[in-house]
């Protein structure tokens, strides 16, 4: 059985939910709880950078930063609780439509479920994609000693946007044909694109600035 809320529980609590025979928690908690984790290396970097005399000309931009990927962290938590109940709920529909698939009241909640429990990974993508698009200031800006955690983060941020990917692209496929199922197809499209290129910019940065020896 799932733990109550990943914002209390250990890590290594999460780890062997993870890892047990349930089907929940799974890939799209796991998802979202990597985009938590880069988005705090990031506001690690933040917190090593704002409020530092050397830094302060960069806090009226680098502050909001700050407050927003703190915002971004804890959201991420919140939804890999959310995809985890979303994901039992279709598992309960699937276990109706088997021994009555024909029934258009269990197809309807189905859908429904399904268009749900995608909608949560849409949502991870999109955070996930805000965050790396932030992070190329926290790249130019931040404190240069500790932007090997920047990296890190970009990475995790981005991995957790293409892991949610493949959790839409799951649900969907299961679901009836509609304009929203295409709506969410063309969403995630669209978050893999800018967080390709917003990652890339802030990978290009961090490497240039590391490589500089002042």
């Amino acid at each position: 059985m799932f733990l109550s809320s990943l914002q209390t529980i250990p890590t290594a609590a999460f780890l062997d939910a993870l890892a047990s025979r349930e089907p929940v928690p799974g890939g799209g908690a796991a998802a979202a709880v990597a985009g938590a984790h880069g988005a705090a290396l990031v506001c690690m970097v933040l917190n090593l950078t704002v409020g530092r005399k050397r830094f302060q000309r960069h806090e009226a931009i680098l502050q909001p930063i700050q407050q927003q990927l703190e915002m971004n962290r804890l959201e991420l938590l919140e939804l890999a609780e959310q995809d985890t109940a979303a994901y039992a709920e279709v598992a309960r529909c699937l276990k109706l439509s088997a021994h009555d698939s024909a029934a258009r009241t269990v197809r309807a909640e189905l859908d429904q479920v399904l268009h749900a429990a995608a909608a949560v990974p849409c949502q991870v993508a999109a955070t996930c994609r805000n965050a790396l698009v932030d992070t190329w200031e926290v790249a130019n800006r931040g404190n240069r000693t500790v932007l090997s955690d920047v990296v890190v983060g970009t990475h995790l941020l981005l991995a957790a946007v293409r892991s949610s990917e493949v959790n839409v692209q799951v649900n969907l496929r299961m679901a009836s044909p509609s304009a929203r199922q295409q709506a969410m197809t063309a969403t995630i499209a669209a978050c893999i694109g800018d967080a390709d290129e917003a990652a890339n910019r802030t990978l290009d940065r961090c490497a240039k600035r590391m490589s500089n020896p002042r």
